[in-house]
């Protein structure tokens, strides 16, 4: 198997992992919670932790191609780390913003965003800083993962605003007081937090592929 195909193959694989993991056993939200110490918040840090060390093996190992595994092993360990402490990090400010729209709706948008952002950023610094790759842009290249993450956008946006008006609808119908606009923004949240975990999935194999085109140099195959 070439270098190229156990990269996409690892990264298919522990991505799969990440959201089934965070679908079954996190309340479907990968966020890492520091002001509360339970099983679920380690559960979200070592997640994290694992990802972003898997994430670092592949850039070396099968883009980079270095050889010291036992190096890179160590290394890996450091990058899951720091890179699980900068998300806990981030889903502390989310949180506190969280507590004050007081509403699951938005707490489960602002998950979705923080996620897709993080990702984003770490295949940046994965990429660009420790791969010391830089961008080669063909429109040929990048056409097809680009077509297809603003197909990922829009269908996210269209799922996410069918809820909001289901929500809106409810509340007109039945003139919902105070109480029944919690419960329903409770029960359209929940909804929400459904469909997201496999939505990042597919945002995190997309743009991953799209960063690789972006960054492919001539002379490669």
């Amino acid at each position: 198997m070439e270098n190229k195909e156990k990269e996409y193959v690892s990264l298919v694989i522990i991505t799969l992992i990440h959201g089934i993991y965070t679908y079954c056993a996190l309340g479907k939200m990968p966020y890492i919670s520091f002001g509360i110490f339970d099983e679920i918040s380690v559960g979200a840090f070592l997640l994290w932790v694992i990802y972003g060390m898997c994430l670092y093996l592949i850039t070396q190992v099968w883009i980079i191609e270095k050889d010291n595994i036992k190096k890179q092993c160590a290394l890996s360990i450091v990058f899951g780390v720091v890179s699980a402490f900068l998300k806990g990090s981030i889903d502390y400010g989310i949180g506190e913003l969280y507590e004050y729209l007081q509403s699951v709706i938005a707490g489960a948008c602002l998950d979705e965003a923080t996620t897709v952002i993080f990702f984003v950023l770490l295949t940046c610094v994965l990429l660009f800083i420790i791969g010391k790759k830089k961008v080669h842009f063909n429109i040929k290249n990048v056409k097809v993962p680009l077509c297809l993450l603003v197909i990922w956008v829009v269908s996210y946006g269209a799922f996410v605003g069918n809820y909001l008006w289901q929500n809106q609808q409810a509340i007109k119908a039945f003139s919902a007081n105070e109480q029944e606009r919690f419960n329903l923004d409770y029960h359209f949240g929940r909804k929400i937090l459904d469909g997201n975990v496999w939505f990042y999935i597919i945002f995190f194999l997309l743009f991953w592929w799209f960063m690789r085109r972006l960054t492919k140099e001539e002379n490669e195959l």
